[in-house]
């Protein structure tokens, strides 16, 4: 007797042309994200040393001004006019998070934090070396919410915000953006980053006379009393 065994369904067909197909989109789903860029222009310039901007496809924050040495409070000019006597440490970065030795109170970028970005070639490091330092770091105004942790009375705040300011500026070149652009930088990274290894950061040299129509105030003329 002849016994008929029941066809049996394939969920997924064989063949050369399926494993093609497989394996063109294993290769997308393991690529990185395309159009994640972080453009950081520096102009040696003391007053006006740079401007950030990034994109991720269609959004984008074309401008984040960087502050001089004319800011008050938390600026890392020594930095700032160390950059405008030796080469500008152009190049590829990566985003990367505090240094071990930093005892830094967060391990990612947070509001009102520090996004740190690292040299990926060797030129870009002996361009930083020549700085004395290691990276790159964009700061706001202050560290306030994250150094909540370590002020345990609100008397010593400002002694533990300076406290982080001197711990990044060991390692990190420091360059600060207003405290309203870290809000602008905070909520776009948030939104837009499922990983920081997404992001691909080039740090280029921009002339002094774009950085000051980009970021210079204009001057506002008042009429005659």
């Amino acid at each position: 007797m002849n016994h008929r065994h029941p066809k049996t369904f394939q969920l997924f067909p064989r063949g050369p042309v399926f494993g093609l197909l497989l394996g063109v989109c294993l290769m997308l789903w393991g690529a990185p994200v395309q159009g994640s860029e972080v453009i950081l222009q520096l102009s040696g310039d003391v007053e006006y040393p740079g401007v950030l901007s990034l994109k991720k496809g269609h959004n984008e924050i074309k401008r984040l001004c960087l502050i001089g040495v004319q800011g008050k409070g938390q600026v890392d000019r020594e930095f700032i006019r160390r950059v405008s006597q030796t080469e500008i440490p152009s190049g590829d970065y990566r985003v990367t998070g505090p240094l071990a030795n930093e005892n830094w109170p967060a391990g990612v970028f947070l509001k009102n934090g520090a996004l740190r970005f690292l040299p990926v070639r060797a030129d870009g490091h002996q361009k930083m070396q020549s700085t004395g330092r290691k990276g790159l770091a964009i700061h706001g105004r202050d560290f306030y919410p994250i150094v909540m942790p370590l002020a345990d009375k609100k008397e010593l705040i400002g002694f533990y915000n300076d406290l982080l300011f001197e711990r990044l500026i060991r390692h990190w070149g420091a360059l600060r953006i207003t405290n309203w652009d870290m809000d602008r930088l905070h909520d776009f990274w948030s939104r837009n980053t499922v990983s920081p290894d997404e992001w691909q950061v080039r740090v280029t040299v921009i002339a002094t006379e774009k950085i000051l129509k980009l970021c210079k105030p204009p001057v506002v003329k008042r009429k005659p009393d």
